[in-house]
């Protein structure tokens, strides 16, 4: 009864290390573009899910002012084409690893 009780978590936290640890290098990206301009965020206000083959579904929870609100968005946005570019980097770097390049 114990040994299935860590295997049922062995189990769990296999699966989802590999779901977390899947795109590491792009959020990472995000956040540290949006650090260096004092926006805060971390791994929680990122959403990133793969709808289907071609498509995905990114959100930012971003907080501002109501005086920097577009700021704040074109950051947002910066911050994700810096880690397309850095994906593709790493795609045409010749490495093993195969990054996931969202579609514009």
């Amino acid at each position: 009864m114990k040994i299935n009780k860590y295997m049922i978590f062995l189990l769990v936290m296999v699966l989802g290390t590999q779901l977390l640890w899947a795109n590491y290098a792009f959020s990472r990206k995000i956040i540290n573009t949006c650090k260096y301009y004092q926006i805060k965020i971390d791994d929680s206000n990122i959403s990133y899910i793969k709808l289907g083959p071609d498509s995905f579904d990114l959100s930012l929870n971003l907080k501002s002012n109501r005086n920097n609100f577009e700021m704040v968005m074109l950051i947002g946005f910066f911050s994700v084409g810096q880690a397309i570019k850095h994906q593709q980097k790493i795609k045409n770097s010749g490495k093993k690893f195969v990054p996931e390049i969202p579609q514009l």
